[in-house]
Parts: C-alpha cells; sequence; structure tokens
C-alpha cells in the first residue's frame, strides 16, 4: 500500500511505521455539586480581588499625576 510520505521515506531511507486507529469513546464526566460551589465561591472571589487591584491602580495612576502636575508646576 503506498502512503503519502513514499518519497520522503526513499530519500530518507526509512520506513513509514504509520498506524491507523479507530478513535476512542469520549467519556462525559459530571461535575459534583461540590465543585460546583467551589468554582462558583472562587469565580466570586476572584473577581472582588480584580475589582480592588483595578480601584487601587486608578488611584496610583491618580497620585502620580498629581504629583507630575505639581513638578511641572514649579
Amino acid at each position: 500500500m503506498k502512503d503519502n510520505f513514499d518519497e520522503l521515506n526513499k530519500a530518507l531511507n526509512t520506513a513509514s511505521d504509520i498506524v491507523k486507529s479507530e478513535p476512542k469513546e469520549m467519556k462525559i464526566v459530571k461535575s459534583l455539586k461540590s465543585e460546583d460551589k467551589d468554582i462558583q465561591k472562587d469565580y466570586e472571589y476572584t473577581r472582588g480581588n480584580l475589582y480592588s487591584l483595578i480601584e487601587k491602580g486608578q488611584e496610583a495612576i491618580n497620585g502620580i499625576m498629581e504629583v507630575a502636575e505639581e513638578g511641572a508646576s514649579a
């Protein structure tokens, strides 16, 4: 049986060892209720932290801008 790599195998003096296999059956894993609660809790905690970080970053930028304006006035 001729495969797509015959010329390449010939040039490299190798043999093709490609074996076709049937796709494996996929299993669906159901999430557990406790994991759902943990995910929701983690989401809310992370979201709160992100809002806090953004607010602190904005305050820092405002402070930097005030210092820069005072330096420009002098």
